[in-house]
């Protein structure tokens, strides 16, 4: 089933901002058991096999969506928007000198202002 932006801002922003992490795709606290994941963590992917298939994998291509300027220094990945996408997770600066443009506070803020941008360009999936 393919899913739109509309649907994985749905899904993401009822995620706690507390349950989010920024570098891990999933990140425990032996101690008190608190868990944290990135934002393809919360879709799936695990530290085991960091497989991007199923969600995670419709959520990384709607980043080739972003802008063609923000993905021009993505091109030399396999798969850019995982990669943007990752890159707006994980640093509100950047990659590699390329700013991606959502510099908020929050793995969390980023990844809805991303995804905010990206329903405002869609083009509603035909059921």
């Amino acid at each position: 089933m393919k899913h739109d932006a509309q649907y994985f801002f749905d899904k993401l922003s009822a995620i706690p901002e507390e349950r989010w992490n920024s570098g891990s795709f999933q990140d425990v606290d032996y101690h008190t058991g608190f868990e944290t994941r990135c934002v393809f963590g919360l879709l799936g992917v695990n530290t085991t096999d960091c497989r991007l298939e199923g969600e995670a994998l419709e959520f990384a291509r709607l980043f080739g969506e972003v802008s063609d300027d923000h993905l021009e220094s993505f091109k030399f990945f396999r798969c850019p928007g995982y990669h943007l996408a990752v890159s707006i997770n994980n640093n509100p600066y950047g990659f590699l000198g390329h700013s991606h443009g959502y510099d908020q506070e929050t793995p969390r803020q980023r990844i809805l202002a991303a995804l905010t941008d990206i329903i405002a360009k869609e083009v509603p999936i035909a059921t």
